[in-house]
């Protein structure tokens, strides 16, 4: 049922649309033209139509559309006021009907019936609307779950040939997300720590090995310690792991976030905060801020877990390389909220649980 709402001192007109209101099925809410007590019943209450008549004894009627203006309610004006001026700017404040007393009541009850078809028609749309906006959110969700599931599994394809791996993708995927977040909360990453920052770097971060799938078995599974030539070998992973997604990134053509994020984090995951860290001896500011936090993440997993070349170590030990190399291989700030989320760590770890 429509609610209209109607503003008139003149007890006959107000029954007579009362009269034509009752052939719609509508509710009619009477307010004598009071200017406050008008506005604090409209404020209150909205109706969705509101005969509204200018001509109010204690002020300026016209202000009632100036101040009402936000509330989008459609407005015939109903007034005894033939002053042009006052027409135009009812029109101009949001009136959409401006009708000058006496009225002829068959032309009143067409443009009343006018106003509540627009607002069917604008209900019908409105329920349309929020069905779409659930159509495209399913398949939104469904094609990111795609998405994520082809990125995890090519990701996979390189973790997979380490089978001590276990859930290292996983792992770095949570501990990067909520790095992120609490970094969130430093008024200097305010602009650079964005939704699309936070909601992207799981993904992008499952990419930092990608480039491990050039490096032959022999030097990737070696149980023993690598030679020099090896090691560097095995250091170009971040270059080639950085070109593949180049190639990718040209090919949709795009200067797709989360592309773009994933290159910074597969090119520089190994530099280090005092600039000793590979290809390139980045240091502070100039390595990417997704790969500060990534470098951390990934050190705390491979340290914390069992390989064919070393034996996992325990959460303490670790927690105390990473206090050592504050400032040297991790940035200060990325430390800092690895201390406020050590638990959080140590529970995605350790406990079988979680």
């Amino acid at each position: 049922m429509y609610k209209i709402a109607i503003v008139d001192n003149d007890e006959e007109n107000i029954k007579e649309v009362e009269k034509l209101v009752s052939n719609f099925g509508a509710e009619l809410i009477s307010f004598k033209s009071d200017y406050h007590n008008t506005l604090n019943k409209l404020f209150s209450n909205p109706p969705d139509l509101l005969i509204l008549n200018i001509a109010f004894s204690d002020g300026d009627g016209i202000n009632i559309l100036k101040t009402i203006d936000n509330l989008k309610i459609p407005i015939i004006v109903l007034t005894e006021i033939k002053d042009t001026a006052a027409k135009w700017n009812s029109f101009k404040l949001g009136a959409v009907e401006y009708i000058v007393k006496p009225f002829d009541k068959y032309d009143l009850f067409y443009r009343i019936k006018n106003q509540l078809k627009r607002l069917q028609f604008s209900k019908s749309l409105s329920q349309y609307n929020a069905k779409l906006e659930a159509i495209v959110e399913y398949k939104t969700k469904e094609l990111y779950e795609t998405h994520y599931s082809l990125i995890y599994t090519l990701a996979s394809l390189v973790e997979t040939r380490d089978n001590d791996a276990g859930p290292h993708l996983q792992n770095i995927s949570y501990f990067s997300k909520i790095i992120a977040e609490e970094l969130s909360f430093k008024n200097k990453y305010r602009y650079i720590i964005t939704k699309e920052f936070i909601d992207n770097i799981p993904l992008a971060s499952a990419l930092h090995d990608i480039g491990k799938i050039t490096v032959r078995d022999a030097i990737l599974l070696k149980p023993g310690r690598l030679t020099p030539e090896e090691f560097e070998f095995i250091k170009l992973h971040t270059i080639n792991g950085a070109r593949m997604l180049e190639e990718c990134k040209k090919m949709v053509n795009s200067s797709y976030y989360f592309i773009d994020m994933a290159i910074d984090i597969a090119a520089y995951h190994h530099e280090r905060w005092d600039g000793k860290g590979y290809n390139l001896g980045l240091k502070e500011e100039e390595i990417p801020l997704s790969a500060q936090i990534v470098a951390l993440a990934d050190v705390y997993d491979a340290m914390t877990s069992q390989r064919v070349y070393k034996s996992q170590l325990p959460h303490k030990d670790v927690v105390a390389y990473i206090c050592e190399e504050n400032g040297k291989h991790f940035a200060p700030d990325v430390v800092d909220a690895f201390f406020k989320l050590e638990d959080a760590f140590y529970a995605k770890k350790f406990d079988k649980k979680k």
